[in-house]
């Protein structure tokens, strides 16, 4: 399905203050179908309701916010898409699908048991920014986002190391 199969406000030409993506779920299409279609202002609120975590938690599910998904093998792979959900997974993939013509003014969140809500303030630039690559910060994002040139990390649990040093040794 494409962004613009997904967008039912094209008769509508006021531009946008303020979007709420409240998909409880997974808000991330329709967002994508908002900064595809819609005419927003020179600064613009958004917020979101993302339930991503629960599924996570409850059954070892991880959908990426472009939408592939990995499954975690234990509890041990479950804590960083859990612990780090917003900080290593949905803002480095939302500032890089923004682009370099915007940046981000303020973000803010907050968590009630597996739910996530957040919101961000942007600004459009009137020059390109420089790219958002910070080599200090170990890029973890979708494989589909990894920048030409970076290195992905993957966090791998302390019994996946055990197991590897093992089948290195001989003995498993």
């Amino acid at each position: 399905m494409r962004a613009t199969d997904t967008w039912l406000f094209g008769d509508v030409k006021v531009k946008f203050a303020a979007a709420d993506f409240d998909a409880y779920d997974h808000p991330y299409p329709a967002f994508e179908a908002f900064w595809q279609n819609a005419a927003k202002l020179d600064r613009l609120v958004m917020f979101f309701t993302d339930g991503h975590r629960q599924a996570i938690l409850r059954l070892g599910i991880h959908v990426w916010p472009d939408g592939h998904t990995t499954y975690p093998a234990n509890m041990y792979e479950k804590q960083p898409p859990n612990y780090f959900y917003l900080s290593r997974y949905v803002w480095p993939w939302f500032e890089d699908y923004i682009g370099n013509r915007w940046r981000v003014l303020e973000r803010m969140r907050y968590t009630r048991q597996t739910i996530t809500y957040w919101a961000c303030a942007v600004e459009k630039l009137k020059t390109p920014a420089k790219p958002r690559l910070r080599p200090d910060v170990p890029y973890r994002g979708s494989p589909k986002m990894v920048p030409k040139g970076a290195k992905r990390r993957v966090a791998v649990s302390a019994t996946e190391r055990k197991a590897r040093a093992r089948r290195e040794k001989g003995d498993g």
